[in-house]
């Protein structure tokens, strides 16, 4: 089956639509509801967030160490000091 130009960039289009709204439902509900307490601190550690700004520069925030990576098995990070 041939397609002109036109015809292709509409199936194309609607390929890509298509794919959109199955995978950006899934990838939504991965993504934000399994941090949803801790994203709207209503999870067991919200107390400890200090809600006082505090002053800084880039530069400073920058030399920070790295966040250890969250375990594959409970999506925990490791306490850090």
């Amino acid at each position: 089956m041939q397609f002109s130009r036109r015809n292709f960039r509409i199936a194309l289009r609607a390929f890509v639509a298509a794919s959109l709204v199955v995978i950006l439902p899934a990838l939504e509900h991965q993504i934000g509801h399994r941090r949803w307490p801790v994203k709207t601190l209503s999870d067991a550690d919200s107390g400890r967030v200090v809600r006082l700004p505090v002053d800084t520069t880039v530069r400073a925030l920058a030399s920070l160490p790295k966040v250890p990576a969250p375990s594959r098995t409970t999506g925990a990070s490791r306490p850090t000091s």
